[in-house]
């Protein structure tokens, strides 16, 4: 039982934004079959997929910092030693943290707004305040993973290990060196 819930609380924003990203295929799928075999364009399914997608962003956002895949620029971190590294990793957890922390109020204010107003999307009707819901939620989840790799890295610092990645971006990392390292061989 460990098993499952160890894997769904390491993936649950890949997990969701996969089934969002299948919800959108099948939705954009069903738009372009209704349109162009019956000849009559479902209008709904545009505005699902839409969602869908937006939403798929912001989980996979969440889900690239967990497993460091995000964008960023190694001209400086490239060039230092490990332990500098974690320090400056520590310096960027934080500052993005603090982003999550300086903007969560305003999401939830977003959201209250669009419940109170009634605000409602135009093809569906449905509630805007169910899709605005998830950015407060995705940020509480990328600061959640914030928290738990600056815990990873204070670990590493103090074993002075300096490994704080997680296991999955560890293992991609290493691939991806060894397939530069192979590129350069064959020239």
């Amino acid at each position: 039982m460990k098993k499952p819930i160890k894997y769904l609380s390491q993936n649950i924003e890949n997990i969701i934004g996969a089934v969002l990203i299948f919800l959108m295929i099948v939705f954009l799928s069903i738009q372009v079959i209704s349109r162009y075999v019956f000849h009559s364009p479902i209008t709904w399914t545009e505005e699902l997929a839409k969602m869908a997608f937006i939403l798929s962003v912001f989980f996979g956002s969440v889900g690239a910092w967990h497993r460091n895949q995000h964008l960023a620029l190694g001209v400086l971190t490239d060039r230092v030693s490990p332990k500098v590294k974690c320090y400056l990793r520590i310096v960027s957890d934080l500052l993005t943290l603090a982003f999550c922390v300086i903007i969560f109020p305003a999401m939830c204010t977003l959201v209250s707004s669009n419940y109170t107003s009634g605000m409602k999307l135009p093809v569906t009707q449905w509630s805007k305040w169910i899709f605005y819901l998830f950015m407060p939620v995705t940020f509480a989840m990328l600061a959640w993973r914030i928290i738990e790799e600056l815990i990873d890295i204070v670990k590493a610092i103090k074993t002075k290990s300096y490994e704080f990645l997680c296991p999955e971006a560890k293992h991609e990392m290493e691939t991806e060196e060894v397939s530069l390292d192979n590129e350069g061989k064959e020239e």
